[in-house]
Formats: structure tokens, C-alpha cells, sequence
């Protein structure tokens, strides 16, 4: 585990109409305020990333398809300083992945469905300073199937 990403278990309430996912609250600690929230989608067989964030919080969520995360700790003053992580989210993981700035992490959709990932940022996108690496680098000891 790498310091400061967290992962919760999330609730689906179901009935014969539908269902009710949550994502985040107010009172849970990995909330720090409000910036925006936006949804993506990644096909399948497809990954994004590598990126970066200086000074934003992300707080994925994927209620539709299922996705794998890849996060790398560069910080080297950290003591996770070169340390990987991944996590499988979505429907068959419903939980909520948070991911503190100045980590690398990349993504991929799992199976042969698109999925969609709902992001909780703690300041708008635009207010931040974001870094991207192409998939295959030298920087990142990560290389995806």
C-alpha cells in the first residue's frame, strides 16, 4: 500500500426497479472539498495514462464495467519512494479509490466492456498542474499487458 491512497468499500442498494451507488460522503475522511466531478469512459482493451496531478485529490468511482488502476510513488521522500500498487474497481468492486497528488496512475478496462469512471476531484481540473508520460517509459516500472 502506498500512504494517503485509500480504498472503501462502497454500498449498491438494489430493488426491481434499479439501483443506488454511492460514491462519497460529506462526513468520510477522504473528503476534503469540493472541486468538481466529471465522468469518463475507457473502451475496452484500451489504456489511459500516465498522469499526474500537483495539487489535486481524486476520488474514483466506477459504476458501470470494471476497470484495473495502476499507481507508482516517484516522491522521493516517501517512503513507498518507487513502490507500485494496483486495484480492480467497478461492479464487480464497487468501491471508491483515492489517490493523492503526485502519484502516477494509469488505467484500463477489464473484459470486453466499456466502463465509466465517475471522478471526485478536490479542486477543479483546470486549477491544477498535470503531467503525462506515454505508456512505455523509462520512468515508470510498470509495463502493461
Amino acid at each position: 500500500m502506498i500512504k494517503q491512497v485509500a480504498v472503501r468499500k462502497l454500498n449498491t442498494f438494489l430493488d426491481k426497479k434499479g439501483s443506488v451507488k454511492h460514491m462519497l460522503k460529506h462526513q468520510w475522511p477522504e473528503f476534503v472539498k469540493f472541486g468538481e466531478i466529471y465522468f469518463s469512459t475507457v473502451n475496452p482493451r484500451v489504456i489511459k495514462g500516465w498522469k499526474k496531478h500537483q495539487k489535486s485529490t481524486l476520488n474514483y468511482a466506477v459504476p458501470e464495467g470494471n476497470i484495473k488502476v495502476v499507481v507508482f510513488d516517484d516522491r522521493k521522500e516517501s517512503k513507498f519512494y518507487n513502490k507500485i500498487i494496483t486495484h480492480s474497481i467497478g461492479t464487480l468492486n464497487h468501491v471508491l479509490l483515492t489517490i493523492p497528488p503526485n502519484l502516477w496512475y494509469s488505467f484500463s478496462s477489464l473484459g470486453n466492456k466499456k466502463a465509466i469512471i465517475a471522478n471526485f476531484l478536490d479542486i477543479e481540473y483546470s486549477k491544477d498542474i498535470h503531467y503525462e508520460l506515454p505508456l512505455n517509459n523509462d520512468q515508470i516500472p510498470y509495463k502493461w499487458d
